[in-house]
């Protein structure tokens, strides 16, 4: 007993430290120049946002926590260092807080606008933010009830860990993104963007898995390395991967891969050894995203598992970012595409294959996936308990 107050303590604790250290970041981050200097201030606060996931004992809690706290916040005051993210700090610390720690990737204001169209009703505005994170936790609660079940033959189950996995980070972080949403007015950015419609790997991990990440990833690594090797070279080049670098921080801009790529074409047949070099340091830049990528996820996963690394999902993530690069330079070589039914199928094949070869083991290997669906099964009995005794004491009142 005395255990659990103390760990119960240290969660409080940890949690309360994190927010204060935030506080102090809301105050003396506009105050210093960007760059260096506000670099400087966030650094000693990251070990103690570290802690909170680290410091919780339930398994799911644990989870969002660890990729809110080891990835989106440190990731999102990094870019605050040189005023990369928009709309800040005007709105204050609850919008500064939400926005930092929240997975969520701010597009604009739902209201006031300027642009004289009608104001949005509230319930018009909450179905909008709400209605499919919602719908997608239903179905991470039914493929978790269908999972409970014990005759799952292995390759339903297997496949039923994947499909519980986009619904979890859909539904579950979608519904705390879209209430942030809500009860700030904002309009955000898609968190997914229908993943199973993928053709290729590119459109996949660059526009359809956890855009959020992608965003991130794009804005703190590939954009940067891109800049760094491309800066001797004519300016044309930067510009046909569409980068821009304005008001201290460096913005790529959002496109898709194809149009990418038919730039870039057209700066190859005009300067082709320049266009060789710049598909050179794409490759690098994209490699690179990756294996940062990976390194994150396998601190997520050692917080969950309470493990030591197996460097697994860091694998997994080199595997895709050398397939991806592959994919490139096959497109390039044979413009000629495959019908797009069969495209889609060779590609959440080969994420398949790679996913249960992986990036599954770490979770299933702890046993930490038993204990999450233990936790969400024990949360669901008490709700269904609660429903049941409310029913019996509605039924019990006299007509």
């Amino acid at each position: 007993m005395e255990q659990q107050q103390e760990r119960s303590y240290q969660e409080v604790h940890s949690l309360v430290a994190a927010i204060a250290s935030l506080s102090v970041l809301y105050l003396l981050l506009p105050r210093l120049p960007r760059g260096l200097p506000r670099l400087f201030c966030v650094l000693p606060c990251l070990p103690i946002l570290l802690r909170v996931p680290f410091s919780t004992r339930l398994h799911f809690p644990r989870s969002l926590l660890a990729f809110m706290f080891l990835w989106v916040c440190p990731t999102k005051l990094l870019l605050r260092c040189w005023d990369i993210n928009p709309d800040y700090p005007g709105d204050g610390f609850l919008y500064f807080l939400a926005t930092s720690l929240m997975p969520l990737r701010v597009k604009g204001r739902t209201y006031p606008r300027d642009d004289g169209s009608p104001k949005p009703t509230l319930a018009s505005t909450f179905l909008d933010a709400l209605l499919l994170p919602l719908l997608q936790f239903l179905f991470f609660c039914a493929t978790l009830n269908v999972l409970w079940h014990p005759s799952i033959p292995d390759h339903v189950h297997d496949a039923l860990y994947c499909l519980l996995l986009y619904f979890g980070l859909e539904g579950v972080l979608g519904l705390f993104s879209g209430l942030t949403g809500f009860l700030l007015r904002l309009e955000l950015h898609r968190f997914f963007d229908k993943p199973f419609l993928a053709s290729s790997l590119s459109e996949f991990w660059g526009r359809r898995w956890n855009c959020l990440v992608s965003y991130m990833l794009r804005e703190t690594v590939y954009v940067p390395i891109l800049h760094f090797l491309s800066a001797e070279r004519p300016e044309h080049e930067i510009s046909s991967h569409s980068c821009n670098f304005k008001k201290g921080g460096m913005d790529a801009k959002e496109g898709t891969q194809e149009k990418v790529e038919t730039n870039s074409a057209a700066c190859c047949k005009e300067f082709p050894n320049a266009g060789r070099a710049l598909l050179h340091a794409r490759a690098v830049a994209m490699l690179a995203a990756f294996i940062v990528s990976g390194l994150f996820h396998e601190l997520i996963f050692c917080c969950i598992t309470q493990r030591s690394a197996t460097w697994e999902v860091t694998m997994f993530f080199i595997i895709h970012g050398f397939a991806n690069v592959f994919e490139v330079f096959l497109r390039r070589k044979f413009p000629r595409k495959l019908p797009r039914p069969i495209a889609i199928v060779c590609t959440l094949s080969f994420l398949y294959v790679t996913a249960l070869w992986l990036f599954m083991p770490p979770i299933t290997r702890s046993g930490a996936d038993l204990r999450i669906q233990a936790e969400f099964r024990y949360a669901q009995n008490r709700v269904v308990d609660l429903f049941s005794r409310y029913q019996g004491k509605v039924n019990d009142v006299p007509s």
